[in-house]
């Protein structure tokens, strides 16, 4: 179904730009880091508790899936 419009973006937690860079340097998609590990703005605003974390969404951005975050982590209470 997606198969063919599907595009992969690659939101790093690095913070080191180094590493980041290193990493992504070979790849073919989009890609993008603030540079502040876990406590960046997307890994906030998208409670990332784990690694890879991954989401679908469809053309209009609207979330089709999501992880689910264990409701008795500190993480999932807070977020």
């Amino acid at each position: 179904m997606f198969k063919d419009d599907l595009e992969v973006i690659l939101v790093s937690l690095d913070a080191e730009k180094e590493k980041y860079e290193t990493f992504t340097k070979d790849m073919s998609r989009i890609t993008s880091c603030d540079l502040k590990g876990r406590e960046g703005q997307a890994a906030r605003y998208y409670c990332v508790f784990a690694t890879p974390t991954l989401y679908l969404l469809y053309v209009n951005k609207k979330i089709l899936v999501k992880p689910i975050i264990r409701s008795k982590s500190l993480r999932g209470l807070i977020c």
